[in-house]
């Protein structure tokens, strides 16, 4: 969602909502109700509007695009707060600010935007707020100290409790309807709740790790890398502002290696690997035995050193995945989803190893394992898409196992599972590839011509998918 869109249930005061589907979602959406009531309530709009005055009034000084960002934000939470009998002159006001923004976009090269275009403004709006800079000429140093006095007003205003309960409650209704607009809306009120909570608040480091988590989740869901960047930063934030001894902690030093290994796999580089898996150590050196923490932790950890490997084909790296994938094997029990993830992911790693050392135990456990993880994949979830991925992995390790022992049963039992991998809904072209090369290999060694004729259909089919992408 770009900033310049206010969603529709909350373009005026007391706009009505759509029926809700369930009585789920009907709670939250009375929730988010009297959260806005609360916060209209609190907000002197007035303030907001002033403040984003100041900010427009700087921005025709400076022409930064940071400073009419920060102020279409301001009045677009002027305008969702006020009354009926001031909407129509905020939104007017609004509109101004907008097509300022647009003739400014219009005259130089569009740049890359977040939602989280308000935060530089309100970084350096706090640090005026402490500290001024030295103002260049006297029409600036009336513009930051209006400036800096329209914060302070604001920060009074506003108690950021308000701010954070709403957006809890949308980041709940995010998560009943997945809808992007309902997580974008959270962020925006977490982000001013966090820039009106003082250093010193006990609620500050909790904010920073909500508000963390929420962009995560927008990253994971849009790919933008910025919010992740962001999300590392408040985490490093609260790992700094947080006493060691505090339980917090560990968590905070899991999130924050978790993250650090998904910015390496977004372009990153192998310092944030390994910082995020120093990070991993010590939550995993830190959490108990009988914690229900500890198998997730020791999957990330694993995670990351399975990276590692992938980049630098170290050994050391793919034998330590393998024993914290152990461990994490005893600390999940029969029930555990996480148990099917650590049963498949360890025999991919004892399949990797083999074909780097050749150590024939290597891929025999991997074959136990693999037909565990469908014995697992029943009990647990049959969902007939991921039965579909532990066929067809079990098939690539019995066709390993036939390639070094050249017996024909061997090759019959990688073609049986393989076939019931195809046959599965959503079966991908490396499926039909694999079944392709299994029957090729068979018909050279038995001359059936229907092997030969299967293999064609399954090459055929291949070709298809191909084309499709």
């Amino acid at each position: 969602m770009s900033n310049d869109r206010i969603p529709a249930h909350l373009d005026a005061p007391g706009s009505t909502q759509d029926q809700p589907t369930s009585p789920a979602e009907c709670d939250i959406d009375e929730a988010i109700r009297h959260s806005i009531l609360a916060l209209q309530t609190a907000i002197d709009s007035a303030l907001l509007d002033s403040l984003g005055m100041q900010l427009d009034a700087r921005y025709q000084q400076t022409q930064n695009p940071n400073d009419l960002d920060a102020a279409v934000q301001c009045c677009q939470l002027a305008t969702k707060t006020t009354s009926y009998v001031d909407y129509a002159a905020h939104l007017n006001r609004l509109v101004g600010l907008f097509d300022s923004r647009f003739q400014h976009l219009d005259q130089n090269p569009r740049r890359e935007t977040s939602n989280d275009q308000l935060s530089p403004c309100l970084d350096a709006l706090e640090s005026s707020s402490r500290a001024q800079d030295q103002p260049t000429n006297p029409m600036g140093d009336d513009v930051n100290e209006a400036f800096r006095l329209g914060f302070l007003a604001l920060r009074v205003a506003v108690d950021p409790a308000l701010l954070e309960n709403l957006g809890r409650q949308l980041d709940i209704r995010y998560e009943q309807t997945q809808d992007i607009d309902d997580l974008n809306l959270a962020i925006e009120y977490f982000q001013l709740a966090t820039k009106m909570t003082t250093y010193d608040h006990p609620d500050y480091i909790t904010r920073l790790d909500l508000l963390a988590g929420l962009l995560d989740v927008r990253f994971q869901f849009t790919g933008f890398l910025p919010d992740l960047n962001s999300a590392i930063q408040l985490t490093r934030t609260a790992v700094i502002a947080t006493n060691h001894n505090d339980d917090d902690i560990v968590r905070y030093w899991s999130d924050l290696g978790e993250r650090l290994g998904r910015l390496f796999g977004s372009g990153g580089t192998i310092a944030d690997l390994d910082n995020g898996s120093l990070f991993l150590s010590q939550a995993v050196n830190a959490t108990t035995e009988d914690s229900p923490f500890l198998g997730d932790r020791l999957v990330e950890l694993a995670f990351n050193f399975n990276l590692r490997y992938e980049a630098l084909a170290g050994i050391e790296d793919l034998e330590k995945a393998i024993s914290l994938r152990q461990r994490a094997l005893q600390a999940t029990d029969d029930q555990d989803e996480l148990r099917l993830d650590c049963l498949r992911n360890l025999g991919s790693d004892l399949e990797a190893r083999y074909r780097h050392t050749g150590e024939p135990s290597d891929l025999q456990e991997a074959i136990t394992l693999a037909h565990n993880a469908i014995n697992a994949m029943v009990a647990i979830s049959p969902s007939y898409y991921l039965l579909r991925d532990c066929f067809y992995e079990l098939g690539t390790k019995l066709g390993l196992l036939y390639e070094k022992t050249n017996t024909i049963d061997d090759l019959n039992e990688a073609i049986i599972w393989s076939r019931k991998a195809v046959g599965a809904i959503g079966a991908r072209i490396e499926v039909f590839r694999h079944l392709d090369h299994l029957l090729t290999l068979r018909y050279k060694k038995t001359h059936q011509i229907n092997d030969s004729e299967e293999a064609a259909k399954w090459a055929e089919e291949a070709a298809k998918w191909e084309k499709t992408v």
